[in-house]
């Protein structure tokens, strides 16, 4: 038994770094303020590594030539859940703050000494999220449902800080937070003797954001015009006599009232076809030109470089040249939504690879290819998430990961642009330019611009010319064009068909027969 116990501490002394690496990577780096989600994470991962047994039992004592085999094994077991956990927990915290931790030999202890480095940063952090709390309104971008969801994860988070949020008023936060589409339910609340649970709220608001939707599609308004125009007369006696209504004078009357008014100047007796100011309306104002041609300036990006993106939520490239791993996905499947709210498809998704001028190379996962995009992105948020870090200054910019430098970039037009391998740019702007060479034009060309107006004649063009509303242009390409000759030729005429000029000079005859064969009935 032994023995058995022996080899089963070899297999996992050879397999646990591999596994240790890959369980620290995906743990949260610990920034100061996420304390509560990063030891929840450590211990997690830990637990499912089977080394915290360090975090869980204070350090046995120490071995002596009288200790027995189970107190030897406990303590091997303990120091080594100690080495490993110390070394699992340095690998996911941030830099700057590990350098101002204390030394320390037990996990344990180096566990509280991050928890006291959180605490001073707690207050600033529970003060902020009880501002959101108390000041979050719904803006009708999410549903219900996700809107009472955020609002009960900032109570419960609160909570975890110490500072618990009582559940009547967590109740009055999201009541407040309602726009006044919801008056009638706030009234209706407020008019009950009995109070509602979070739960129950839940449930009442998402059953009043479907009958406010449902109310919404199906409203219509109605104008009454039944008694415009109408004459009431009362008839004179005793007694209550009905009323009548005359509506034939009403309608003659503005029925004539219409009749030859002009609607410009407001006159009767002419149209406004024929109204003199009108005509010297038109006069004053000038001659009418309208403009065919619009001159846009776009701003050209060149393929070969990638901007760090500080909203964006997703790694986005406009050229398929550089991707490790790239798969395709159907039509309409997904979608980026722009600054505008425009919906802008994806064709692919893959991993791309960017040689920085370091020499090392940073693989962007889950890239999204979308051609229609300007620029190629690098999202700030997910590298972050990936363990990397920034430092901004001097219009430049450096990217780290544990402690070395990756890469780095400078300020460009208001936008950080990331600085890349000189080989590996010039390889991207080749690929990308061999298909843009054959689609330069001259803008001068004047046979170019009469395709463009829809083969207008020689002489209307230099009228555009000389009126500024085109650009001088070259007409000496301009001698004739294929299309407009193909579109102006007709078929042949036929020759006059043979006519007769006497009495029988040409019979038509339809003439058949006799048949040696029988007809019916016959």
């Amino acid at each position: 038994m032994t023995q058995s116990i022996n080899v089963k501490h070899v297999l996992i002394a050879v397999r646990i770094p591999v596994s240790l690496h890959s369980h620290a990577t995906s743990v949260p780096i610990f920034n100061g303020l996420n304390f509560f989600d990063w030891s929840e994470q450590v211990q997690f991962h830990l637990g499912v590594l089977d080394l915290d047994l360090a975090l869980q039992v204070e350090k046995p004592a120490a071995i002596t030539n009288a200790s027995g085999n189970e107190e030897r094994a406990h303590y091997k077991a303990w120091e080594r859940s100690n080495r490993l956990s110390l070394m699992f927990m340095r690998m996911s915290i941030a830099n700057n703050i590990k350098s101002a931790l204390p030394k320390t030999e037990s996990a344990k202890e180096f566990m509280e000494f991050v928890k006291e480095r959180s605490q001073t940063a707690d207050k600033s952090l529970a003060g902020t999220l009880m501002g959101t709390l108390t000041t979050m309104k719904f803006d009708g971008s999410r549903t219900m449902h996700e809107h009472v969801i955020e609002m009960t994860n900032i109570a419960a988070r609160l909570k975890s800080l110490g500072m618990e949020v009582d559940e009547n008023f967590l109740v009055q936060f999201i009541m407040n937070s309602l726009p006044s589409e919801y008056g009638p339910f706030q009234m209706n609340y407020n008019t009950m003797k009995d109070k509602w649970n979070v739960h129950e709220l839940h449930s009442m608001l998402v059953q009043e954001e479907t009958r406010l939707k449902n109310q919404g599609n199906h409203s219509i308004h109605y104008v009454n015009h039944q008694g415009a125009g109408k004459k009431i007369e009362k008839r004179h006696g005793k007694g209550k006599g009905q009323l009548k209504i005359c509506e034939s004078s009403a309608k003659i009357q503005k029925k004539e009232s219409n009749k030859n008014k002009c609607h410009f100047c407001g006159k009767f007796g002419h149209f406004q076809k024929d109204c003199q100011k009108r005509k010297a309306w038109f006069e004053k104002k000038g001659k009418l030109i309208a403009y065919v041609c619009l001159e846009s300036n776009l701003t050209e990006v060149p393929h070969n470089t990638w901007w760090l993106d500080s909203g964006g939520t997703t790694h986005v490239s406009n050229t398929m040249q550089g991707f490790l791993t790239i798969q395709t996905i159907s039509p309409n499947e997904k979608f980026v939504l722009m600054g505008n709210r425009v919906k802008v498809p994806v064709k692919a998704v893959g991993t791309y690879r960017l040689i920085l001028d370091t020499g090392h190379h940073l693989d962007l996962y889950e890239t999204l290819y979308v051609p229609s995009i300007s620029r190629n992105l690098v999202s700030v948020s997910k590298l972050d998430v990936a363990g990397y870090y920034f430092k901004f200054g001097n219009g430049c910019f450096s990217l780290y990961k544990h402690t070395y430098m990756i890469g780095s970039g400078m300020l460009c037009d208001g936008l950080y642009k990331f600085n890349l391998d000189s080989m590996y740019s010039e390889t991207l702007l080749t690929l990308h330019q061999v298909g843009t060479k054959r689609s330069l034009v001259n803008e001068r060309s004047a046979y170019l611009w009469h395709k463009r107006l829809g083969h207008i004649s020689k002489e209307k063009m230099k009228r555009l010319v000389n009126n500024d509303i085109l650009p001088d242009l070259d007409f000496t390409d301009l001698n004739f064009c294929v299309d407009c000759i193909k579109g102006k030729q007709t078929k042949h005429t036929k020759k006059g068909a043979t006519r007769s000029t006497q009495l029988l000079e040409i019979v038509h005859t339809d003439i058949c027969g006799p048949f040696d064969s029988s007809s019916f009935e016959r």
